[in-house]
């Protein structure tokens, strides 16, 4: 159980990692933290972590995007969040909670990718 849990905080740092200094990269569409992330997902099946793929990239996703969206909210006095969320006809906390979900989905799907391609590959046989 302790390696289950060990292995989990090693991934979950790793795509933190990964997050931060895809985001550090100038000219990337905001989408391009799913390519580090997936092939985070390589790795983990290569060096066989048990770590639940999904369930771990919607956690570190959905905590880096709603920590970005209020220091972005908190450094920019909250103007851009209040227009997009009277641009929606939401709430300012449904607005952060659903960014963290889509950013979850997209880190935990990434993952998800990343170690189902390397056990499909080990689960074929060869013709």
């Amino acid at each position: 159980m302790k390696k289950n849990i060990l292995d989990a905080l090693k991934t979950i740092s790793l795509i933190v990692v990964l997050m931060i200094l895809t985001g550090m990269i100038n000219g990337l569409p905001w989408w391009s933290f799913v390519i580090p992330v997936s092939i985070l997902g390589v790795i983990i099946s290569y060096r066989k972590w048990n770590v639940p793929g999904f369930a771990v990239g919607f956690i570190a996703g959905f905590m880096v995007w709603l920590m970005a969206n209020l220091y972005f909210d908190i450094t920019l006095g909250g103007t851009i969040l209040n227009k997009m969320a009277l641009l929606l006809s939401l709430s300012k906390i449904t607005l952060l909670l659903f960014s963290g979900i889509i950013g979850g989905v997209l880190t935990g799907l990434a993952l998800y990718t990343g170690k189902s391609i390397v056990s499909e590959r080990k689960t074929q046989s060869p013709v």
